[in-house]
């Protein structure tokens, strides 16, 4: 099995596109194991769904979360340490360039 994470912006997509169903079979067929942080799911669903122009997609997404699709992972020390250093190692490079 693959592992991978997604991000709102793919998530987001994905839902507004009505490919929800397609990369629920993707997924499935290559075996694919998908994971997203809490963060990802609060801006992706539950922000939006309290406004009306977004609730539709955000109904889609919460779907891939509902059917183990992906799985929404908490947050902990390691994961914001790893992301601490990976923020600052593209910042070190950009400010470099």
């Amino acid at each position: 099995m693959t592992f991978g994470v997604i991000d709102s912006g793919t998530l987001i997509t994905v839902s507004s596109t009505c490919l929800i169903n397609v990369f629920k079979k993707f997924v499935k067929h290559n075996k694919l194991e998908l994971v997203v942080s809490s963060e990802v799911t609060e801006e992706s669903v539950w922000k939006p769904i309290h406004n009306k122009r977004f609730a539709l997609n955000a109904a889609r997404i919460k779907f891939l979360f509902n059917s183990d699709t992906i799985e929404v992972i908490a947050p902990t020390k390691e994961i914001r340490f790893v992301e601490k250093k990976k923020f600052t190692q593209i910042m070190t490079k950009l400010h470099d360039a």
